[in-house]
């Protein structure tokens, strides 16, 4: 059964200014797993707002938004071998997951020349 359903887009070009803005950014969002892969990436901006997007339709799908007790560093967008999106949570965002009776997260993402969207749903 789903529980949630989230989506999101950003504008890459405005990721790309965000990350120049505010030098601390991807810090506050990625997990260190995710930054070292951020510091290895040819395309920064596009990685950055790929996983931006992606943990933004998650925390949508769980219903709470970034803020209401989930943050950044509670969700990890890693891939498997295949390239297939996976979704890790940890702290309150594992503990509401498993509150709210939600065993799957399916996650898909896209970009193109000038965004990113990214799907999630929750499934119990």
């Amino acid at each position: 059964m789903i529980y949630g359903l989230g989506v999101d887009i950003i504008q890459i070009s405005r990721m790309q200014k965000a990350l120049i803005r505010t030098p601390g950014l991807a810090k506050r969002v990625l997990t260190e797993a995710e930054y070292q892969l951020f510091l290895q990436s040819r395309h920064p901006e596009r990685f950055m707002a790929k996983r931006f997007a992606a943990k933004e339709a998650v925390v949508k799908a769980l219903g709470t938004g970034i803020g209401q007790g989930v943050g950044w560093q509670q969700l990890q967008i890693d891939k498997n071998a295949l390239g297939k999106p996976l979704v890790t949570l940890n702290g309150y965002a594992q503990t509401l997951s498993d509150e709210l009776n939600i065993r799957y997260w399916h996650l898909s993402y896209t970009d193109e020349k000038a965004y990113v969207v990214a799907m999630a749903i929750a499934e119990s």
